[in-house]
């Protein structure tokens, strides 16, 4: 009987902890996460700054705005951020996605599309950064007013996938991804 008596028990505690753990996940669902998908940051007086996708040491992204200086249009500001994510101007406290690799040859933006035509080193980031790193060119890039879209060219030639894992892109890229 007492053996019984615990498999009962341990039926019902198990029954008692799925429904916590689903009321729970109901309560996620109904109480509204108003964490702010971006930072919009003010250019006062001499300051301008570009927002930069960089890793923290868990390896999430973090949206940093950086001082940037007197960088006039996105192509140039596209330009610096790239140059931020190859880590060739190192942040502290945050990790680039290379070391010291020069990513960008050039980058035009043309129509509300900016093209960014990629050096072949940009092919040797971590295979478990692709994601990141494709969300990091994207969110970057779009982040000025006359930038919609991201299409993503390596020496010249379309990239119709990432070059690791092989994720598919469909061109131009958006905030969407």
């Amino acid at each position: 009987m007492s053996q019984r008596l615990k498999q009962k028990r341990l039926i019902h505690i198990g029954m008692f902890a799925l429904m916590g753990l689903l009321s729970c996940l109901v309560l996620l669902q109904l109480v509204p996460y108003s964490r702010p998908s971006e930072i919009i940051v003010e250019e006062t007086g001499e300051n301008h700054y570009t927002q930069v996708y960089l890793k923290e040491e868990d390896g999430l992204l973090v949206p940093l705005s950086i001082e940037s200086g007197e960088l006039k249009d996105s192509a140039e500001r596209i330009q610096f951020m790239s140059d931020i994510l190859g880590g060739k101007q190192p942040v502290a406290g945050f990790q680039a996605f290379y070391e010291g690799v020069q990513i960008l040859n050039e980058v035009s933006v043309e129509e509300g599309i900016a093209t960014l035509d990629l050096d072949a080193a940009f092919a040797q980031y971590q295979e478990q950064d692709e994601l990141r790193l494709l969300e990091a060119i994207v969110w970057g890039a779009t982040q000025f007013e006359n930038v919609d879209g991201v299409i993503l060219q390596m020496e010249g030639e379309p990239l119709t996938e990432m070059p690791k894992r092989h994720t598919p892109l469909q061109m131009p890229l958006t905030r969407e991804i």
